[in-house]
């Protein structure tokens, strides 16, 4: 994997040269030399990542904790792809459109949560009977 890393950092690098360069000629075509980088690199990432995916699912094969590892990942996986395309907003001069993005992940991430912060509040509300009796 590190062989991998380093070609992919080496490939970003590039990118963001040239994508340096290019903007004193011609601008468009910087932001898109940029953007194309982040989405080779995006996609590079994604090889990496199902490695990990499938490593942290055989830890988390018990079912009693199946349904959380299933949220985290959703969630992870949201806050991800909502970063990363608010950054390629960002690097095209759009940022109020990145903050929208990113808020629209944050708020999905909230969606994903509730069935599990309704379980947590019931639990604690059961406890909460127990003691009382």
């Amino acid at each position: 994997m590190s062989g991998e890393l380093l070609k992919l950092c080496g490939v970003a690098v590039l990118c963001a040269m040239v994508g340096l360069l290019l903007a004193k000629w011609q601008r468009e075509y910087s932001a898109l030399v940029r953007v194309g980088g982040t989405i080779l690199v995006g996609i590079a990432l994604l090889g990496g990542l199902r490695e990990g995916l499938d490593a942290i699912l055989g830890l988390v094969g018990a079912e009693a904790v199946e349904p959380y590892a299933d949220v985290m990942l959703r969630a992870l996986g949201i806050a991800l792809l909502t970063r990363l395309c608010g950054e390629i907003c960002r690097e095209c001069g759009a940022g109020s459109v990145a903050v929208g993005v990113e808020l629209a992940g944050k708020i999905s991430i909230l969606v994903l949560c509730i069935p599990l912060i309704r379980e947590i509040l019931e639990l604690a509300n059961e406890i909460l009977r127990m003691q009382e009796t």
